[in-house]
């Protein structure tokens, strides 16, 4: 939940195939999401990532940029800038705001909307980043493997308290490698780190164990975007994506107690709904018609 100008506003997550769904069926989506959540006291969400993603696919980005040059929505942080926040926010122990900008909010008077979002998006090195990410993906996966292999169940399944062990292990390792100065300030002065003010770090490297640990599913470089992008969902109050990661996320909440503000809806149950949706309307239309 945010707090903008006075009002509250719920945040809803798109991750990339969600975003893209709804840029290619609009109507259907939009419609879907104002039955559902309200969208005069819903903001729409996708990460920096997402839109790294996008940026390399002309016809998606087309539609981005025509639909979300004049509807509300909100860029927020990836996966690098929330977790700078975090650090930021960490002695004063306030919430970050993870929204970065509103896009339909920038305008230029020498640019078309449009235009100006182009501009926006270049500015920014989006497709820099992503090609950043895309590039650096493989070594990420290959010390994903190499933790695995130190980090075997005492017995046959990990246990509760060892897959928390782990979290706890990986996500203090994940803040020293990213910011060593800061994980030294705080032990320098006598204090643990408290990784409840990392929430983005804690649900990506549980993102982790159970994308990889608990089964021994081949890993794609693909598997690598996921993990970036789940680094947002706690910022979220609702959270469309793909099926494994919802089932990561409502498995982290039931089986961990966390992150229980956050509502996971998969990409797939979204289709279903506007299909079946669809079809009831049709029908009553039929039945009127036959009336």
């Amino acid at each position: 939940m945010m707090c903008l100008n006075g009002n509250q506003y719920r945040l809803c997550l798109l991750d990339t195939n969600a975003l893209s769904e709804l840029l290619m069926n609009p109507n259907t989506w939009l419609n879907y999401i104002d039955t559902r959540f309200g969208l005069s006291g819903t903001i729409l969400t996708y990460s920096t990532f997402t839109l790294g993603e996008i940026v390399f696919r002309p016809e998606i980005l087309d539609r981005y940029t025509e639909l979300f040059s004049d509807f509300p929505s909100a860029v927020m942080d990836g996966y690098e800038t929330i977790f700078e926040k975090e650090v930021q926010c960490y002695r004063s122990k306030e919430r970050p705001n993870p929204l970065l900008v509103f896009p339909s909010a920038q305008r230029e008077p020498r640019l078309s909307p449009q235009e100006c979002l182009r501009e926006l998006i270049a500015q920014a090195k989006i497709r820099e980043h992503a090609s950043r990410w895309k590039e650096g993906c493989g070594s990420v996966l290959e010390g994903i493997l190499e933790l695995k292999r130190n980090y075997p169940p005492k017995g046959a399944s990990y246990t509760t308290r060892e897959i928390e062990l782990f979290n706890d292990i990986a996500s203090i390792h994940q803040i020293g490698l990213r910011n060593m100065a800061f994980a030294r300030s705080v032990t320098d002065s006598g204090e643990a780190i408290d990784l409840g003010h990392f929430p983005s770090v804690v649900m990506t490297t549980y993102a982790v164990f159970y994308k990889f640990y608990p089964d021994h599913r081949k890993p794609q470089e693909s598997d690598v975007f996921d993990l970036v992008i789940s680094s947002s969902f706690p910022y979220a109050d609702y959270v469309i994506t793909e099926g494994n990661l919802a089932t990561i996320l409502r498995t982290v909440q039931r089986r961990h107690g966390l992150f229980l503000d956050v509502e996971a809806i998969t990409t797939k149950d979204v289709k279903r709904e506007i299909a079946g949706s669809s079809k009831s309307s049709r029908a009553h239309r039929a039945q009127q018609f036959s009336g």
